[in-house]
């Protein structure tokens, strides 16, 4: 995942639903679950291609691309994790227990972020151009994600009574 393109996405999603007048957090939640299957869907183009690496692993299941050391199939753990993700929430959506608008992209986009740090740990970046560590870094704003997707979460369960309508 891109921290720039959720951001600029959902930024530029919100400035539209707002000129438009529509519900932002109604919005959200439509789209957000299906982004995290996109997401999904996108790192078995990683794995079949061999982006967003993992890290140098003995267990068996590791892959040897390019006659380099066996590495963990981040991309291949990440899609499932993603996979489960929407698997939970949808059916916690089909319950009615994430329909009041707001509270199923907070939950989503706190998964995420827990997703993207445990990730993280079996990632690697051998080739890194940063003059930091990409993923510390990139575990420093997944925190931030799900802080502020269960703040999003309590704010619309607080806010909001009505329930969308089937």
């Amino acid at each position: 995942m891109s921290f720039g393109g959720l951001l600029g996405g959902l930024g530029a999603a919100v400035i539209f639903l707002k000129v438009k007048k529509q519900s932002v957090p109604h919005w959200l939640d439509g789209g957000m679950l299906y982004i995290l299957l996109g997401w999904a869907i996108g790192r078995v183009g990683d794995l079949v291609f061999w982006g967003e690496i993992g890290s140098p692993t003995t267990l068996p299941w590791g892959i040897i691309v390019n006659g380099d050391v066996p590495r963990h199939p981040a991309q291949l753990y990440e899609t499932i994790l993603l996979l489960i993700g929407f698997a939970v929430i949808r059916f916690l959506y089909a319950k009615e227990y994430l329909q009041k608008p707001g509270t199923l992209f907070g939950i989503a986009l706190a998964f995420f972020g827990l997703n993207r740090l445990l990730i993280e740990v079996v990632r690697d970046y051998p080739n890194s151009e940063y003059l930091f560590s990409y993923g510390y870094f990139a575990q420093g704003v997944s925190l931030v994600m799900i802080v502020v997707g269960i703040l999003w979460y309590v704010r619309f369960v607080r806010k909001s009574t009505m329930v969308y309508s089937r």
